[in-house]
């Protein structure tokens, strides 16, 4: 038995007037009646409770009872991203994307004193809050970081090379000299992790996290 979806959405179930004997034995002490479905296997209270969907019960005129489902609400977890910056070189800065500390990715920014384009180096490290929203310039929704003192559009997108940011990030799953590969992968794991959950995201730079490394770290198993 389907429950009908949406506001308007409701079903009645009728209560004979008259209930047989057999009918009548399944009415509680307190009079409220349990309406079973004759001529089906399961009765009404367990066919909604298989639904998984709160439900509201009232007694209309007519002797019948109205139920109306109502939409669950979705609430939103506290998702904490670290990036820590492992290696920097005179083209770019790349190191590790961390969920909830775990390893999620690896990524690419802008090197800090000589980036690809000038006058675009990697942001300043510390705390943002990032939300999920429409970039204009590439034309699909990715990861925008908030609030960073002087810049604007700084996103997490899909890319390889210095070349493609301008103070984003992009991301890969195998780290490269000073490139990402598997971009477009990495990416699309990134988003299904990071959808519906409430983002903050701190940079740390190579002195928070025991100095700044040159040496090229393991591709992502």
């Amino acid at each position: 038995m389907d429950m009908p979806r949406g506001r308007a959405a409701q079903f009645r179930v009728h209560i004979p007037s008259s209930p047989s004997p057999q009918y009548r034995s399944r009415l509680p002490k307190w009079g409220f009646p349990q309406v079973f479905l004759f001529g089906c296997s399961f009765n009404l209270d367990r066919e909604i409770r298989s639904l998984n969907t709160p439900v509201i019960a009232r007694r209309t005129t007519g002797r019948h009872l109205l139920f109306t489902p109502i939409p669950r609400v979705q609430v939103k977890k506290h998702m904490k991203i670290d990036i820590y910056r492992k290696i920097e070189t005179a083209k770019s800065i790349t190191g590790e994307l961390w969920l909830d500390g775990v390893l999620q990715c690896y990524y690419l920014e802008p090197s800090r004193l000589t980036p690809y384009y000038p006058g675009h180096p990697c942001i300043t490290a510390g705390i943002y809050r990032v939300v999920l929203s429409m970039s204009p310039h590439l034309g699909y929704v990715c990861p925008e970081v908030l609030n960073v003192p002087g810049r604007t559009a700084i996103r997490w997108h899909i890319g390889n090379i210095p070349k493609n940011v301008l103070g984003c990030c992009v991301v890969g799953t195998v780290l490269g000299e000073n490139s990402v590969l598997n971009s477009k992968i990495a990416f699309e794991a990134l988003m299904g992790r990071l959808e519906g959950n409430d983002l903050i995201a701190e940079y740390h730079d190579p002195s928070q996290v025991g100095g700044i490394q040159h040496l090229l770290q393991p591709a992502l198993a």
